[in-house]
């Protein structure tokens, strides 16, 4: 399985920034927690932001627990549509009762031990 195949690509043309990740680490918050990702690829950068080896972004504290192993983010501006502030959140997009993930593509952890 090649990179480009870690990514769902009807998800990615919705937001303007989509990368292969594998976690760094989290810090606190309430409604939103903040995490830094060691950034493997960039499957889509159409701002100015840079993306440099790690990256900062928020995901909602009551959503889905970030992956603990690689996964694909799929990232919106933090503040409605200001990227000018260069923060970032998880695409995570409400269904009905449930929050889907703003994440795909989680590789598992016991994919990722043995190979």
């Amino acid at each position: 399985m090649g990179v480009a195949d870690l990514v769902d690509r009807a998800r990615m043309k919705t937001v303007p920034i989509a990368l292969r990740v594998s976690p760094n680490a989290t810090s606190g918050g309430s409604k939103y927690l903040w995490t830094r990702v060691n950034v493997l690829h960039v499957f889509k950068n159409e701002t100015d932001q840079e993306i440099g080896k790690t990256f900062d972004f928020a995901y909602l504290s009551y959503g889905h627990t970030i992956p603990s192993s690689e996964f694909t983010a799929y990232l919106v501006p933090y503040e409605s549509q200001d990227t000018s502030l260069n923060l970032w959140r998880l695409d995570e997009i409400a269904d009905g009762p449930n929050l889907k993930p703003g994440f795909s593509h989680e590789l598992s952890q016991d994919s990722h031990d043995s190979g």
